[in-house]
């Protein structure tokens, strides 16, 4: 898929990206003044910190490598509709360690999502996070519980299973990097049932992820706002849904933060903002009104469990009707935050995973423009057409027809299968082969990035463009990139202002450019020998020509990383990491 859009085509049509201008920009660069506000220190996202694009630079997803055939299904008679599974992967030491929904039991799945249903909450291992087992953990009774009360074959089987929750829903869990006490190792939210309490939005902590769970307290957010900059939209419906909703009272217009409930019917995650020093919570909520509007919400907090009186913040710039953010799984990078937002489309049913991403957490973007859906030729019946992508392409797109994955695609956190800077990235996906609404199977598959290359500042027709890039924090002497060069490609990043000097210099003019050549964290070199050491500490605006290449980051260091070099392209299969190890 060509994932390449111009920010043109992204809905911006000024052409700085803030409201500073060429003239302070080069100000800025020349007093070279000692930084007076938080600026954030490489490396970081080329994109996210260029305030100005000419030639044909543009903003470019990563390249995704996606496996065709699922690595888990539903197979078990507890597993009777996985649905939206909302998968989290963990890497525990050399065990890769996988944790799922399923409806554990219901009725009349063939004609749509089924009724009756009980949800349940289960778990996988593997040796390498491509041949998975399901284990008998002994730890839910099936013998007298809600999923053996609607399909009563359920009983005999006992603990016999490998289900750690039952009446489960949309759980997230972490592995906390920062906890001390062994019994608060993992935390937990989620839709759940806490014996001998019903099912409820909750929190909780396990030493294991399976059993022992305790401060399990109950999830009461009591405020939801809008973020500064976010605008949700009521978008006008297809022709075959308009006059249903206003013939209810609705109208298309701005929402209001008062329009909205707290809900958990999505995949609940977290993350430990190392930056913040502090939890980040990606939930949503959705309209009080008839059309059941999804929306994106997040909060942090300081503690596990969060307090009572946390805020959620809404902070999508989008349409939120045709193309309602149903979950997003939020991660740091590069300086920013970055979302895989599982979209879902309203009127064809289905569900593809796009990338957004936040300076701050609170204000969220798409990357490569607002998701839209139209219908493909020859597939314009509401239910079962398929999409074109005029703007907004998906990062992970559904797969081809008859593909586990056809229509919906719900991603895991990003696992890397190793520290390395370079390393694979794995991004399980729940694939559906049937429509959201409709009858459908679920199986585990596997998507692949790597780990320093989700989005780029692209030239692809050889054709040098620039971009300028800051205002950043020196913190060394060293320029440290990470690019993708074409054979015939060049890359050159400088000091923008800089006068040229043959003697140390960091001009543009004096930068050596990279050419034919794929790195990662590496030093760009100078005529003379020219480094940054004089700008140490302060802040600093780059300038950056690109020709045949992809920009990824820039920051600053004082020695070269021990892995620089990256292999051909940036592929994921070829990283390392892939199928075969």
């Amino acid at each position: 898929l060509d994932r390449e859009l111009s920010w043109r085509d992204a809905g911006i049509r000024m052409r700085w990206r803030s409201a500073r201008g060429l003239a302070s920009l080069l100000a800025l660069a020349a007093a070279g003044g000692v930084l007076d506000g938080e600026l954030p220190s490489g490396p970081v996202a080329a994109f996210a910190f260029a305030t100005s694009l000419s030639g044909g630079v543009h903003v470019a997803l990563g390249e995704v490598v996606k496996l065709r055939t699922p690595l888990l299904v539903q197979d078990r008679p507890w597993e009777r509709r996985c649905d939206n599974s909302y998968p989290e992967v963990i890497r525990e030491g050399a065990t890769w360690r996988l944790w799922y929904g399923c409806v554990l039991a219901g009725t009349d799945f063939d004609a749509g999502i089924g009724k009756s249903r009980v949800f349940g909450w289960l778990h996988a291992r593997s040796p390498n996070g491509i041949a998975w087992h399901k284990p008998d953990l002994g730890v839910f009774d099936l013998k007298g519980s809600k999923a053996a009360e609607v399909n009563p074959a359920l009983t005999a089987l006992g603990t016999r299973n490998n289900i750690v929750l039952g009446d489960g829903d949309g759980v997230g869990i972490l592995l906390d990097p920062t906890a001390t006490d062994p019994r608060q190792r993992f935390k937990l939210m989620g839709d759940m049932e806490a014996p001998p309490q019903t099912r409820d939005k909750r929190y909780a902590s396990s030493p294991n992820g399976l059993t022992n769970w305790t401060s399990v307290q109950p999830y009461r957010p009591t405020r939801i706002r809008l973020a500064p900059n976010a605008s949700y939209d009521w978008c006008v419906p297809p022709a075959p849904l308009a006059g249903r909703h206003r013939s209810r009272g609705e109208q298309p217009g701005p929402h209001v933060a008062s329009d909205y409930r707290v809900m958990t019917d999505t995949h609940n995650n977290m993350f430990w903002d190392e930056r913040k020093e502090e939890y980040f919570v990606t939930t949503r909520v959705k309209r009080s009104l008839v059309s059941q509007t999804r929306a994106l919400a997040t909060f942090r907090s300081k503690t596990w469990p969060p307090p009572d009186d946390v805020e959620l913040v809404m902070g999508m710039d989008g349409c939120a009707y045709e193309t309602q953010v149903y979950s997003q799984i939020t991660f740091p990078w590069a300086g920013v935050y970055l979302g895989l937002a599982a979209v879902f489309y309203l009127v064809p049913d289905r569900i593809a995973t796009h990338l957004t991403w936040s300076l701050d957490g609170e204000n969220w973007s798409w990357v490569a423009g607002k998701p839209a859906c139209l219908p493909a030729p020859g597939h314009e019946r509401e239910r079962h057409f398929r999409c074109t992508f005029p703007k907004g392409q998906p990062f992970i797109p559904v797969g081809e027809p008859g593909a586990f994955d056809e229509y919906i695609t719900f991603p895991s956190r990003p696992v890397p299968v190793s520290d390395a800077p370079n390393a694979n990235v794995r991004i399980y996906i729940a694939g559906g082969n049937g429509p959201h609404f409709g009858s459908r199977n679920t199986s585990i598959g596997l998507a692949m990035i790597r780990a320093d290359r989700y989005v780029s500042l692209t030239e692809s027709r050889g054709q040098a463009g620039g971009a300028v890039i800051g205002p950043l924090l020196c913190t060394g002497p060293l320029l440290l990139i990470t690019a993708d060069v074409g054979p015939t490609g060049s890359l050159a990043v400088g000091l923008l202002g800089a006068a040229f000097s043959a003697r140390g210099g960091v001009s543009m003019g004096a930068a050596i450019p990279l050419v034919g050549a794929n790195v990662t964290r590496a030093p760009l070199r100078f005529v003379g020998g020219g480094d940054f050491s004089a700008h140490v500490g302060k802040r600093v605006v780059l300038e950056a020509r690109i020709s045949s290449a992809s920009l990824y980051t820039v920051g600053f260091g004082r020695h070269p990383p021990t892995t620089s070099k990256a292999p051909n392209q940036g592929r994921p299969s070829d990283a390392g990491g892939g199928p075969s190890d």
